[in-house]
């Protein structure tokens, strides 16, 4: 087997190098509040699922931040559930 030619290795790093900007497109466009909707418009997947699976990442301080961001919505009705039980308490 003979190794790849220069225009073949080139070929290789410009398709690795392309998903890699596009990748890193999506996260940045996630990470500005981008719903994944028009993440997938912009990356022109025909499957926002391909978009979600592939390209967006969730982190756990994503999911802490829009909890907190509920929370400041309702009020004292988002408390969590183990703060209300234990405020009802009775000794």
């Amino acid at each position: 087997m003979s190794s790849p030619s220069f225009i073949e290795h080139f070929e290789e790093v410009r398709v690795e190098s392309a998903r890699r900007l596009q990748a890193q497109t999506a996260k940045n466009l996630h990470a500005l509040g981008v719903d994944d909707k028009t993440i997938q418009a912009i990356l022109r997947h025909e499957d926002v699922g391909t978009t979600q699976k592939s390209y967006i990442l969730t982190l756990p301080e994503t999911v802490t931040q829009a909890m907190a961001r509920v929370g400041r919505k309702l009020g004292p009705c988002a408390a969590p559930v183990w703060q209300i039980r234990a405020s009802t308490m009775v000794n």
